[in-house]
């Protein structure tokens, strides 16, 4: 190619244009002293056009960025933050539908999840119920949250990204996890702003390594697998390490191809993690046992969380009090909170036995469609682990933040897409491994 052809060639140009764009937006934003949000914002807006062309780039980078949960807003839009991910999954899955509706595909590219529409559409109802009941702005919000959380990751995972880009992506989520480790554990408990607050580190360090263990294959799994578990340590979340140690037990019987294969490994990551305990300084074994007086205090702070979020329940147990409007607690005793760290008494207080149950048949029925896929999908037991594992933090913790959720839901994508696959594929019959006989 000359260099004329070279220069005037429409990927160059376009790549020029995008970045012209992208130096007069910062330098527009900051000539007027806006927020840097806003300029990083403008540098890449040029970018929309080309993620809405590319679907695929958004949702690989979205979920390689996960773990960084800065927000870009440079506030706060009704309680909620918007992080990097959030902008890239969204406009990968505007993409998608584009793509879908060019190409009249709608119903043929969302196949693969129709098992999903049963646990999402009973959440879906319960919550436009209570939101009925309690209509607020709010609410509506909250819920497109919600729904962006669940549903757009599903969709990403199950319609658009190839068994190839998902598992780069999923690396490198690995590597961002890495490097959220090192940034734990370099400053001591107080990293910089870009690792986020410790508990949802932790659990995105938590989901590192049990995607490392399903999915790296070489001599580096188990050294890099026991970097994370000290970087979700590092973090100081317990909710993390129950999880971490949730996921590990889903992942080996998942795993595993007979019972004794399942006890032999349960017991080997049982030796394990008690000599790590036991070789830990005392200070760090009472943290860790809660025998601490800022564990005994959290402790508290979390029983009076519990005690507000069931007397709520108790006084609207059918439909609740509407979904983003609960707030309660004493700001006298720093108790004030929005919400109770406790996804089951949130869902309870915020919409009663109405959004409960939608929200157990959401998480049950997206268990249950995985487990009768796992022997058709090598994304299943990975899933459901770390599904089973961001669960098992939000018993102790938030669930409906920016981040945490979306990873599982997008394997459970993967997973029913590529059960969908193993279905619809036609068996080659032996002998015949390319598939030439009629």
């Amino acid at each position: 190619m000359g260099t004329r052809a070279w220069v005037t060639h429409p990927r160059v140009v376009a790549c020029l244009g995008i970045g012209v764009a992208a130096v007069l937006g910062y330098l527009a934003a900051d000539v007027g002293k806006t927020h840097l949000s806003l300029g990083l914002a403008a540098c890449a807006f040029p970018l929309v056009p080309l993620l809405l062309l590319r679907p695929m780039i958004g949702a690989a980078a979205g979920i390689a960025f996960l773990p960084f949960e800065m927000n870009v807003i440079g506030g706060s839009a009704f309680g909620l933050n918007i992080a990097p991910s959030d902008v890239l999954l969204s406009l990968a899955f505007a993409g998608v539908l584009l793509e879908a509706v060019r190409s009249h595909q709608l119903r043929t590219r969302f196949v693969a999840l129709r098992p999903l529409i049963v646990p999402f559409g009973v959440y879906l109802v319960a919550a436009l119920v209570v939101i009925a009941a309690h209509p607020s702005t709010r609410g509506v919000v909250r819920l497109v949250q919600r729904c962006e959380v669940v549903g757009i990751a599903a969709i990403l995972g199950g319609c658009l990204l190839t068994e190839r880009i998902a598992r780069r992506a999923f690396l490198i989520f690995v590597v961002a996890g890495v490097v959220l480790t090192l940034l734990w554990l370099v400053h001591g408990g107080r990293p910089a702003i870009w690792a986020g607050q410790k508990n949802p580190s932790g659990q995105f360090i938590a989901d590192a390594a049990l995607v490392t263990l399903a999915l790296v294959r070489s001599r580096w799994r188990i050294p890099l697998a026991l970097l994370l578990v000290a970087g979700v340590y590092a973090t100081e979340s317990r909710g993390a390490l129950i999880g971490l140690g949730a996921g590990v037990a889903v992942l080996i019987l998942m795993s595993s191809r007979d019972p004794v294969q399942v006890i032999v490994r349960g017991l080997l990551v049982v030796i394990v993690f008690l000599g790590i305990f036991q070789v830990l300084p005392k200070a760090e074994r009472d943290r860790l046992s809660g025998e601490t007086s800022s564990v005994r205090y959290s402790d508290h702070v979390r029983s009076i969380y519990a005690r507000d979020a069931r007397r709520v329940i108790d006084e609207h147990p059918i439909l609740g009090v509407g979904i983003g409007n609960y707030l309660e607690g004493d700001p006298a005793v720093l108790t004030l909170t929005d919400d109770p760290h406790d996804v089951v008494l949130l869902e309870a207080a915020e919409g009663g036995m109405v959004l409960l149950t939608g929200f157990i048949v959401l998480h049950l029925g997206a268990a249950f469609t995985v487990i009768r896929r796992r022997r058709r999908s090598t994304w299943a037991p990975l899933a459901l682990a770390v599904e089973v594992a961001v669960i098992s933090h939000s018993v102790v913790d938030v669930y409906w933040v920016r981040g945490t959720p979306v990873a599982p839901w997008v394997l459970i994508g993967l997973a029913l897409a590529a059960a969908h696959r193993a279905e619809t594929t036609p068996a080659v019959p032996a002998g015949d491994p390319a598939g030439v006989i009629a």
